[in-house]
């Protein structure tokens, strides 16, 4: 198969939320092949992830994290930037959704996501289980040392949902 054709399968079923049997009919492959060659494309996604999804060493002229200079922005002059979590629809395993159910009773995962001042995305983790609050996750996220988690010492991230910095 063409990497065109393992693109186009990937793109099908994340953007569109097409499901392996309609892209069985419409690449005409096996169900096992859709699922491999997809599989094949999100590996190569997580592998690039590493060197692209990541501010560049220059980002902001070499001066690291962003500073508000806008005057909408004063009140949070010691921040270095928002982070916010969100749930999005999860399609799991038989026998692995029920850790994952939220409090509308179907599967989600929790995803964090912190940005800076020039919306730029500077840490995201996703595939957190089921319904839990923003300040869990990011303590999580600090307690862990392998998640790499930017918290330069001296600075602040605005914590959105609860309205009150956290150090």
């Amino acid at each position: 198969m063409l990497v065109y054709e393992e693109v186009g399968i990937f793109l099908m079923i994340c953007a569109h939320n097409c499901g392996n049997r309609l892209i069985q009919e419409i690449f005409n492959h096996s169900g096992q092949t859709i699922h491999n060659h997809f599989h094949r494309v999100l590996i190569a996604l997580l592998l690039l992830a590493k060197d692209i999804i990541r501010p560049h060493p220059q980002y902001n002229g070499g001066k690291g994290f962003h500073k508000p200079q806008n005057l909408k922005y004063k009140p949070f002059d010691d921040c270095i930037g928002a982070l916010d979590g969100t749930h999005v629809k999860a399609k799991l395993p038989q026998g692995k959704e029920i850790l994952y159910i939220g409090r509308k009773g179907y599967p989600t995962q929790n995803i964090l996501a912190v940005v800076d001042f020039n919306m730029c995305f500077t840490f995201v983790w996703v595939g957190w289980e089921g319904a839990a609050h923003d300040s869990r996750i990011f303590s999580e996220a600090l307690r862990r040392e392998e998640l790499r988690f930017p918290h330069p010492t001296g600075n602040k991230y605005y914590l959105v949902d609860a309205e009150y910095p956290h150090t």
